[in-house]
């Protein structure tokens, strides 16, 4: 009997990868242009290895892929804040419990001559249904619980009932003796003065040096070089000279002791909850903000957080239950802290892509709280209105106001009962109205259903392996 050959245990192995195409049931199609098809041959262990390499990529799951930016909310409409037939300028606004809009404008001319701000109450329908002079341009506002509005700016915090009479105004907590404030201003802006104009002020001196050394030289111990440094140095001061009054007459506005006061005096927001006010105010000494604890009676003033960043002078603090809620922009994150200013959590990122991150130079800009705990976010530039839960669990967009660009105040507010937002497009000095995005009818359900059974989509092909083993005879 014939012997048999000894067998060369060998491997052929081959792998390919099958990607979906639109003849996903078509055996004999072509293989897409992109598949290559490789064979090689090689020892059993190393195919063996190979292949338990490949299965355990092909049985990983697909990478999850982020939620789509499906908004619940479009904007429909706008409300334009008006004052004696004309357009006004919004500062901002809130909404009371009964979703009327509370808004802040300003400044207006008085019948005195003078420059005041007004509180207007707007109807959710956007009718003006009154509206109450102030003393001062407001800022800020938040509806308090008995019914009646508390309102800031400059340095000042005023009470109105809820029929529109101003009932107290009183000071900022962080105003102090504001004479002894001015002074204090005053001083400061002479130094900040002195900084930004130095930079010319020892280009010129430096000049004045070069031509006074030159000048005591004798005529035998000037060289070419000198005798033209003596004939461009003038001109050269004289520029420097003219830029330098140029810079100081522009700075003068910037850093005089008005405008500095005025910015000191500044608020950014208010908010109220059943026991407290808080007050956010810029910082007294140095850059920042600041926030203040009063009672509702507008007393006990107590600073409770300081030093917190804000991007072109915002800084938004609301009411969460009995804590407060802030916007720090310039980190992208919403933070959640107890009435005495301690820190509980925080949640965000800078993300320009993912659903639930903030995008542009500096977000979210603002925030608000809805009644179950769950916070709002708005974006400045980008008008996004996003919504989250009070541990920071993304719960999708809300939707996307036309507003204008760059880093500005865009107040944001819910109305509950008509399942309505609200935000803010300072620049044209109008409130965006965004209304919930109408459901699907159960006929355009139905058809949706009829449509993909009649055309169903190819099934994505997962990763495949094969394995040939070849005996070859000698």
């Amino acid at each position: 009997m014939k012997r048999p050959r000894p067998f060369l245990g060998l491997a052929l192995l081959t792998t390919f990868v099958a990607l979906p195409h639109a003849a996903a049931d078509d055996e004999k199609a072509a293989l897409p242009p992109n598949v290559k098809l490789g064979i090689r041959i090689v020892d059993p262990a190393t195919a063996a290895a190979e292949i338990a390499v490949l299965k355990t990529e092909a049985s990983k799951p697909e990478p999850p892929q982020p939620e789509p930016k499906v908004a619940s909310h479009s904007q429909t409409s706008i409300i334009q804040t008006m004052h004696d037939g004309r357009p006004v300028r919004l500062k901002t606004f809130t909404l009371d419990a009964d979703g009327q809009i509370l808004a802040c404008v300003g400044p207006v001319a008085a019948t005195d001559g003078a420059s005041s701000g007004l509180l207007q109450v707007y109807s959710p329908a956007g009718k003006l249904v009154r509206e109450t002079a102030l003393e001062f341009t407001p800022t800020a506002v938040t509806a308090m619980p008995d019914g009646s509005v508390l309102t800031a700016g400059t340095g000042k915090l005023a009470r109105i009932s809820a029929g529109g009479e101003v009932l107290l105004t009183v000071d900022s907590p962080h105003v102090g003796d504001l004479d002894s404030l001015t002074d204090r201003i005053a001083a400061e802006a002479k130094e900040q003065m002195k900084t930004v104009t130095k930079r010319y002020a020892d280009m010129i001196e430096g000049v004045k040096e070069r031509m006074a050394a030159l000048e005591e030289k004798s005529e035998e111990e000037l060289t070419a070089r000198d005798e033209q440094m003596l004939k461009t140095l003038p001109k050269q001061l004289e520029m420097y000279e003219q830029t330098a009054a140029r810079m100081e007459q522009t700075y003068s506005r910037i850093y005089s002791p008005e405008a500095l006061l005025q910015r000191k005096l500044g608020v950014t927001s208010l908010a109220a909850t059943k026991k407290d006010v808080f007050i956010t105010t810029n910082s007294i000494e140095g850059r920042g903000y600041e926030v203040w604890r009063l009672d509702h009676e507008l007393s006990s003033p107590k600073q409770i957080m300081t030093g917190l960043s804000g991007c072109c002078g915002q800084c938004d603090v609301q009411a969460a239950g009995d804590n407060i809620v802030i916007g720090e922009n310039t980190r992208f994150q919403v933070s959640l802290v107890d009435r005495d200013g301690k820190r509980l959590s925080s949640f965000g990122k800078r993300d320009r892509s993912s659903v639930d991150g903030f995008g542009s130079c500096c977000n979210p800009m603002n925030v608000t709280c809805c009644s179950n705990g769950d916070i709002i976010t708005s974006e400045s530039t980008v008008g996004n209105i996003k919504r989250f839960s009070a541990s920071g669990e993304y719960l999708g967009l809300v939707g996307k106001a036309a507003i204008s660009g760059g880093c500005k105040h865009v107040a944001v507010s819910f109305d509950e009962k008509r399942n309505r937002y609200y935000t803010m497009n300072i620049d044209k000095g109008h409130i965006c109205v965004l209304v919930a995005n109408p459901e699907p009818s159960e006929e355009a359900s139905e058809l949706d259903a009829e449509i993909s059974e009649s055309s169903p989509v190819p099934a994505r092909r997962s990763r495949a392996v094969q394995t040939i083993s070849i005996e070859i005879e000698r």
